[in-house]
């Protein structure tokens, strides 16, 4: 799975696989956080409010959300066929 872009980049929380951190490439500022939202039962991200983003960034958050939320689908998928 992809977790490095041109300009920001994607760590694994802490305390939760279904956690991730948006990060900034240069100086590691956290960006926003990824988490996975049981209702809607996807990967979703909050942003800080002092961000602002370029589209190509959004992309590729975009694309990491995409990444996430196939892999979810694929172990929902493995969990109920057992």
């Amino acid at each position: 799975m992809k977790t490095k872009y041109k300009h920001i980049e994607f760590e694994q929380g802490q305390t939760s696989y279904e956690r991730y951190l948006c990060c900034n490439r240069k100086d590691k500022t956290v960006l926003g956080e990824i988490e996975y939202h049981r209702d809607w039962h996807q990967f979703v991200i909050g942003f800080n409010s002092d961000c602002i983003f370029s589209s190509s960034c959004l992309n590729d958050i975009s694309h990491f959300l995409g990444q996430l939320n196939k892999k979810e689908v694929a172990n929902e998928t493995n969990t109920t066929q057992t």
